[in-house]
């Protein structure tokens, strides 16, 4: 709750103290006519909506008469606008230079524009409010943030997106400027619950299974009498290229299969029809396959590595960024054979030229050499990637794998062990580019003293 001396701050704060007065004086003079309307024996409409709760790990589905408030206030809205305060209210508004253009254009977001008026605005202090007569911290609390919404350029967003196949034990990894992994709330579980049911995008079974969420909060430009169709990035596009690298850097931290699907944003402050659809830019993918889990120590170390691989920048085709790209089409594969070729090629970006042959040799040689340093191992390591791009030949060439190639072994665990050496060779070589040393020269260290 707010206390009174955060209500005093809030006053403080204030940039248009007559618009505060007036629409302070609005709410209570049309709060008392709703009211006597109400205890006359009018009824409030309703409609009839599923609700999802959780309580512990108890799941229900709750029918719940929800009112229409807004259906209510715009029944009486030719009584309201006929009351002083409302004309009041209307003139300071159309008189402030700032408060002025957003009224009676478009206004919103790139996710969302619609029409304004000074209706659409006042009459939301009234639905927030309504069954209960006048609440000044409520009021406070709405009027502070249309305040921020007028007088300001951009607004503030959180958007999220769960983690799919992830868990942990810890509450966040905090990233800076406004990135963050954590914990998914009960709230946010229900609410995803009850969105899903009304769209095809996503199974409403995956949603109980969900712990953590990205999380970017970040700022976006007010459109003010313009379309969305303007040259603004979207914020879900910018948080999705933001939470695909996050995705990237968890699956080269370690093994497990981890993704996300929907994105969600959500004002930061509470002004009306700001935000669009609840899902947008859903593509819908399964992640199975080995679940994805940092403990004890793991989060520390991947905040790390973090600090490492948020320096590279992945829109450029480079070498590195072809071959993080080939890694992560893997994790979208249902055929273990295209993860296999995927790998393969990623291997090719990074460490092989066109005009080279013996490709397989080549890229053997050279992994081996980059990410050990026993010798033993060194040897197993080249059998091993000699045998995938085999492996990899006859998918491509012939149709299937020769699996006799493998020598009894399971092909799905020897294309997890390529997996993992890829991984590791994605590290090393991002290591280096981040030094300043590109493909040429580390192949070519890689080459001296064979």
């Amino acid at each position: 709750m707010i206390d009174e001396e955060t209500i005093s701050s809030v006053r403080h704060k204030l940039i248009n103290k007559e618009f505060y007065e007036k629409t302070k004086a609005f709410v209570v003079s049309s709060l008392e006519l709703l009211i006597s309307f109400l205890h006359k024996g009018e009824d409030v409409p309703y409609t009839i909506v599923y609700k999802t709760k959780i309580k512990g790990n108890l799941w229900s589905l709750d029918i719940v008469d929800e009112p229409l408030y807004f259906t209510f206030v715009d029944r009486h809205r030719k009584e309201i606008e006929s009351l002083p305060e409302c004309a009041a209210c209307v003139d300071v508004m159309h008189s402030d230079i700032t408060i002025s253009k957003h009224l009676d254009c478009l206004v919103g977001t790139k996710s969302r524009c619609s029409p304004r008026t000074a209706w659409e605005y006042l009459r939301y202090f009234l639905t927030k409010q309504l069954p209960e007569r006048f609440d000044a911290k409520t009021f406070d609390r709405m009027y502070y943030d249309l305040e921020k919404f007028f007088y300001n350029d951009s607004v503030k967003l959180q958007v999220f997106s769960p983690i799919y196949n992830f868990s942990g034990d810890f509450d966040e990894i905090d990233f800076g400027d406004g990135l963050r992994i954590r914990r998914i709330t009960t709230s946010e579980l229900e609410q995803l619950s009850d969105e899903v049911r009304l769209t095809s995008q996503v199974p409403s079974t995956d949603i109980p299974s969900l712990k953590y969420v990205i999380e970017l909060r970040c700022k976006t430009r007010k459109l003010i009498g313009e379309t969305p169709a303007v040259k603004v990035p979207s914020p879900n596009v910018q948080a999705r290229e933001t939470f695909s690298k996050v995705i990237t850097a968890l699956r080269l931290f370690k093994q497990g299969t981890v993704g996300f699907n929907v994105i969600k944003a959500i004002s930061m402050i509470d002004v009306p029809n700001l935000v669009g659809v609840p899902f947008t830019d859903c593509v819908y993918k399964r992640f199975r396959g080995l679940p994805y889990t940092l403990t004890e120590a793991e989060p520390v170390e991947f905040r790390s590595f973090w600090d490492t691989f948020g320096k590279i920048y992945l829109r450029k085709p480079t070498p590195l960024s072809v071959a993080i790209r080939r890694f992560n089409y893997a994790y979208e594969r249902d055929e273990i054979e295209d993860k296999l070729v995927d790998y393969m090629i990623a291997f090719e970006a990074m460490l092989t030229n066109r005009k080279e042959k013996s490709k397989g040799r080549l890229i053997a040689r050279r992994v081996a050499k980059l990410i050990e340093t026993d010798a033993s191992i060194l040897k197993k390591i080249r059998s091993e990637l000699w045998t995938a791009y085999q492996l990899r030949n006859d998918i491509v060439h012939e149709g299937a794998p020769n699996f006799a190639r493998l020598k009894g072994r399971s092909f799905e665990r020897f294309v997890e062990i390529v997996e993992e050496y890829l991984r590791r060779t994605l590290k090393e070589f991002l290591v280096k580019s981040i030094s300043g040393v590109d493909k040429r020269a580390i192949v070519a260290s890689l080459d001296s003293g064979q």
